[in-house]
């Protein structure tokens, strides 16, 4: 399934701007990749960076997390397609699973969360790592979804919150008449 950057991209428009870093989610950030420039790991490009373009596809459990190989400061003028490498990742309770799913181009990268390297050479001619799946565990825990209140559970609270506020109210008028 395309996004629906892909969809503007492929009729030509102009493609939608990566997502300001000061709203990258924090479980995203420690994505990076090593890009190789004849065979050596030569630019890191982190996913804080212009670099890198991630699109939110479900509010904090699922997001595309895209990657720009050629490098500006480097003499190489990118093309800007973010797809080396391109990757899915979902969130499951404290774990992520990350799927790379293309990897544009003839190049290669190692591609990391945090200091976990996922994927070596991913990419190149033969289009290495593409499909697999890596699940890494993030040390941060989900935010909780929450259970739906329970009037009958709360119900059990309503003597004391009917004697709290008889007493609070008697305090009001009493003080009313000092």
């Amino acid at each position: 399934m395309q996004s629906v950057n892909d969809l503007i991209l492929a009729r030509g428009a102009i493609a939608l701007p990566p997502m300001p870093v000061e709203l990258i989610p924090d479980i995203i950030k420690p994505f990076w990749c090593h890009v190789h420039e004849l065979g050596i790991p030569t630019y890191r490009h982190t996913s804080e960076s212009k670099y890198c373009k991630i699109e939110e596809i479900q509010a904090g459990r699922e997001w595309r997390v895209c990657f720009e190989d050629m490098d500006e400061e480097a003499a190489k003028k990118p093309d800007w397609d973010y797809d080396e490498p391109k990757l899915h990742v979902i969130r499951t309770n404290d774990e992520l699973l990350i799927t790379l799913l293309r990897y544009g181009g003839w190049g290669y990268s190692d591609i990391y969360y945090g200091e976990t390297l996922l994927w070596s050479e991913a990419g190149g001619f033969w289009d290495r790592h593409v499909g697999e799946t890596e699940v890494v565990g993030t040390g941060i825990e989900p935010p909780p979804d929450g259970p739906a209140p329970d009037p009958v559970g709360l119900a059990k609270y309503l003597p004391y919150m009917v004697v709290g506020g008889v007493f609070v109210g008697m305090m009001a008028v009493a003080a009313k008449k000092k």
